[in-house]
């Protein structure tokens, strides 16, 4: 009996959603930060290639790495999926 009990006490554990919402805020939350880090490092590659520091073909390469785009019209950098 206490074998069965505990089985049924872990099925409700693992249909708990909250759990799991709270997991995937954590990953979502991490993943913001590393986006804004790399978006930091594009905006100084940015800054070394309009001074002529930094070649275009660099500059793409860390764009397509990092899953970014930049927008040139607006300044700013849009994530690829």
């Amino acid at each position: 009996m206490a074998r069965k009990s505990f089985k049924s006490g872990l099925g409700s554990l693992i249909q708990d959603s909250r759990i799991f919402s709270k997991k995937e805020e954590e990953k979502e939350e991490v993943g913001n930060d590393k986006l804004l880090f790399k978006i930091n490092e594009l905006n100084e590659e940015l800054h070394l290639w309009r001074t002529g520091k930094l070649t275009e073909e660099i500059f793409t390469k860390s764009l397509k790495d990092n899953d970014l785009k930049y927008n040139k019209y607006n300044n700013s950098f849009i994530q690829i999926k």
